[in-house]
Order: structure tokens, then sequence, then C-alpha cells
């Protein structure tokens, strides 16, 4: 029979990892009767993880493993079962002095005993105790916090990876804590559609240095070459080959360029379009995939005035400034107004009385009308009245305002579900 390789999976989100427990090669065999000799690193989200002799690791399927393979992994569960994490949201609150965390409802889930805390990112807090790390939603602590972990500093986790620092450079590790990339990189930023930027340089350097993209073993898949490069989004990533007001274009996870080079600055995609300026400047407009503007110059109305004893007819040309999509709409200043566009271009809602739209996250906006913020839906209509001093865009069902009592959290309905008091 003729020797076939085992497939890759080049994209899976981690759930779960179970620590390597065998130092040592064992023979794997696929269903189509293919051999490999490698080590047991662990198991992710039904993928197992091998290592060969050369030290390169394979992302294999459970399923095209033999039984003979299935039956050693189901007795290496039972030594080391896999760790369960549910992806429950959890924000974080600060009560005398410390932070806890609560539910979507308010109630009080992990008791105050934080420095620092940011909100659940894949079933896992970023928090600080002794020294920094991560807690499930039960509050035990998976890495680091009451003792010191692979890193000094960490990122929230995306695609089951965190970046990690450590004596100036930056790692990553999975969702045991275990290091799947030493410390190597100025930067390493979130990963989305399997992809992370780093950047290559000087950590104190504000941010100078070539900029590449790795996946999610830390392999470097797109090389250094760009002077700027935004995360994936929608697909496409923003990259930049002269500085930061240069040639931008886009990207796909692949590294082919999709959108040649051709703008002075641009955006990531949303919804299908991204903001970005024309080389020469002028302002912003909004662009399709194809690099083409859907939204770009107005032209305002003519006017005629008198010039050296001639009358002359004169019009002006000023450029839209737009905001990002979300829920199909964006905020758009254009004619002196600011309106709510489709991605057509199309206005869908009346000129609105407002100083500035946020983008629209879970159908919702801030909006800031004479000092006080509230929010509107994607129609410009009014749902929560602007009534705080201050307010964020909505995640995972809450949004944190700020009111004359404090720091609180309010629901897609308005109302409160969490004050601070002091």
């Amino acid at each position: 029979m003729k020797k076939h390789t085992l497939r890759l999976s080049l994209l899976f989100i981690a759930l779960a990892f179970s620590p390597n427990s065998f130092a040592e090669l064992r023979t794997w065999t696929s269903t189509t009767g293919s051999s490999l000799d490698a080590e047991y690193l662990g198991y992710e989200n039904g993928q197992v993880r091998l290592k060969k002799a050369d030290g390169a690791v394979l992302t294999v399927p459970v399923k095209m493993l033999s039984e003979m393979d299935k039956d050693f992994l189901r007795e290496e569960f039972k030594r080391n079962p896999p760790l369960r994490i549910r992806d429950i949201p959890l924000f974080p609150v600060y009560i005398d002095g410390k932070f806890g965390y609560i539910d979507g409802n308010g109630k009080g889930i992990i008791p105050p005993r934080f420095s620092k805390a940011e909100p659940f990112s894949e079933g896992l807090g970023l928090v600080k105790g002794t020294h920094a790390g991560f807690i499930t939603a039960d509050g035990t602590v998976v890495v680091g916090v009451d003792e010191a972990g692979p890193g000094d500093r960490y990122q929230p986790f995306s695609e089951g990876r965190a970046a990690f620092e450590k004596e100036g450079k930056w790692g990553l590790i999975n969702q045991k804590g275990e290091v799947i990339l030493e410390p190597r990189y100025a930067e390493i930023g979130p990963f989305s559609h399997g992809r992370a930027v780093v950047r290559i340089g000087p950590q104190d350097t504000w941010g100078i240095g070539k900029r590449g993209f790795i996946d999610r073993t830390g392999k470097m898949v797109i090389e250094p070459v760009y002077n700027e490069a935004l995360d994936f989004s929608d697909g496409l990533a923003a990259v930049n080959l002269k500085g930061v007001y240069g040639e931008w274009g886009f990207i796909d996870p692949n590294g082919t360029m999709i959108i040649k080079p051709q703008f002075h600055r641009a955006y990531s995609f949303y919804d299908g379009l991204a903001r970005a300026m024309p080389k020469g400047g002028g302002g912003f407009g909004l662009i399709d995939k194809q690099g083409h503007y859907v939204l770009s110059k107005s032209k305002a109305k003519s006017s005629k005035q008198k010039v050296g004893g001639f009358t002359v007819e004169t019009s002006r040309e000023s450029w839209h400034t737009p905001g990002d999509f979300g829920c199909g709409v964006a905020p758009v200043y254009m004619e002196g107004n600011l309106y709510l566009v489709d991605q057509r271009g199309k206005k869908v809602s009346k000129a609105l009385p407002y100083n500035s739209v946020s983008q629209f996250v879970e159908n919702l906006a801030v909006f800031e009308k004479d000092g006080k913020y509230g929010f509107i839906n994607p129609r410009g209509q009014v749902v929560i009245q602007a009534r705080f001093r201050s307010a964020k865009p909505f995640q995972r069902g809450l949004a944190i305002v700020r009111t004359d009592q404090g720091s609180a959290y309010v629901n897609p309905r308005g109302q409160i579900v969490w004050q601070e008091t002091r």
C-alpha cells in the first residue's frame, strides 16, 4: 500500500489540552494504513499533537487514527484528563480595594481578591494576585496568580493561545499554561483567522521593526516584511510597506496580496468594508474587498460669488468621515451632518443630532450628546437614553458605564445590574 502523509489540521480552536506524559516515540497508524514514529504531546479539540524525531510537530485529527491509537488515548485521558473550560461571560468589579467577578445578571461569582482583573475571554480571566495569571469561571487557578507562572505579563486568550512576556520578549502558552512558543518577539498580537501579528526588533523602540504573522504553533507563516500590520478581520489584514503613512494594502491568511498597496492609510475590514485614505491624503472613504471606493468624496452645492467683477460659480469637494462598520451600518459625517449608512454607502437614518456615534456592537452603539452618553440601534433610534457620564460598547451582554456614583454595568434594556458603591 502506498504510504500517505497524515493530513494536518491548519485551523482549530483549543478547548482542552492534556499534558505531555510520554517522552518517547511510539508508532502511530492512520486509518489508511500509513504510520509514523512520534512522541505524544497532547490533545486539543479532537486532535492530537505529535512530535517527530526531527522535532517537527504535527496536528492529526483523532478520527484518522487507528483503533489501537484511540485505545492509547483513552488510557492517557484516564491518567491525565483534559482541562475542561466553560466559556461563561464574567465581568470584573472593584469592591473594597480588590477585584472580583459578576455574571451577566450582576450576581457575584468570584469574590474580590485580585489587585487587577480583566473580562473573561475563552473561559479564562486574566488577573493579578501575587503574580499575574489566569483563572477559570469557578475561580480555579490555571496559570500563575499565587505562584510564578511562565511569564511576568500576559495578554488575554484568543483562539486558544495567550501571549506572555518574560525579560522583554514575548512567547505563547496554551490554556494549560504550557509554553507553545518560547519568548522571542518584541510583540505578539491576538490571534484571528489562525494568525497573530509579531514584531521583530527591540521592545522599547516605540514599535520600530518589521512585522509578520505566526500561526498557533508559533511558526512564522507570513514573513516579517511589513512596517505596519493590523490583525486579521473579515478575512483580510491591512499591511503597510512604507512607514505609518505610505503604501497600505491587504493580504489574506496565506500572505497573498489581495488588494495591492495603494492607500495612504487603511484600517481593518468589518462587514465587508474598510476605511481607507488614498495617496495624497484628503480624507477617508470606505472601500470594498476589491479595493473600490463605495463611499468617497461628496460634492457640496455650488455657490456664486463676485470675483474681480465677474460672477464665478464654485463647488467644494469634501471627504466623508466614516466610522467602522458593525451590524450592517456605520456612522458617517457628510454634508455637515452625522448619518448612518449601509454597505452600499446609502443613508439609512435621518441626520442624527449627536456629537459622535461609536461602532455598532451587539446591535447597539454609544452616542454622545451634550456631554452625556446613551445607546442607539442600527436604525438610529434611542434605546438607552443619554444619562451616563461615559460609556463603552456592549461586550457579551453588558456595557460598562459611569454614573454620578461611579462605574456600573448596564444591560441592553438600560437596567443597571451592578453599581459601584463608595
